[in-house]
């Protein structure tokens, strides 16, 4: 069972599946930059595709919200390029 705060809110992000991956998004890191406080202050990135739904964002910060101990949330919402359904495309060498 988790039991700090930033192992909460993993927990939660990893039961939230992206349709147009079929990967949860915290395992995907399409929410990263997790920072905590004390006081239950939480900041964090969330990183969206134009081809995601947009509601995930919605469901992003539902779950982070619901943990408990969080008590304020910033979400940044950012978009990003489209990505190959492998991933990123290979570095040149």
């Amino acid at each position: 069972m988790p039991t700090t705060l930033q192992e909460r809110l993993a927990a939660a992000l990893a039961k939230i599946i992206n349709p147009r991956t079929g990967g949860n998004v915290f395992d995907s890191q399409q929410v990263r930059d997790i920072a905590t406080t004390t006081e239950g202050r939480v900041k964090a990135t969330l990183l969206l595709t134009p081809d995601d739904d947009p509601t995930l964002a919605r469901a992003v910060r539902e779950a982070m919200e619901g943990v408990a101990g969080v008590t304020d949330l910033q979400l940044d919402v950012r978009s990003i390029a489209a990505q190959p359904a492998g991933g990123p495309p290979p570095r040149a060498p």
